[in-house]
């Protein structure tokens, strides 16, 4: 991965780390923007993308 690309995935997890802790029970299992997916399908998706980044199969 690049600089440019770590800087990237590194903004990304300091806002997600900011976010999470104010998302209330109610709103895990609300629908996204994206459609067809939950809130937490979503979290679940960019977390599956940042594990791959870090430790590709």
């Amino acid at each position: 991965m690049t600089h440019a690309g770590l800087d990237a995935a590194r903004h990304s997890a300091t806002q997600l780390d900011e976010i999470i802790p104010q998302v209330t029970d109610e709103l895990w299992e609300a629908p996204s923007a994206c459609a067809g997916w939950r809130v937490i399908d979503v979290l679940a998706h960019l977390a599956a993308l940042a594990t791959e980044a870090v430790d590709p199969p």
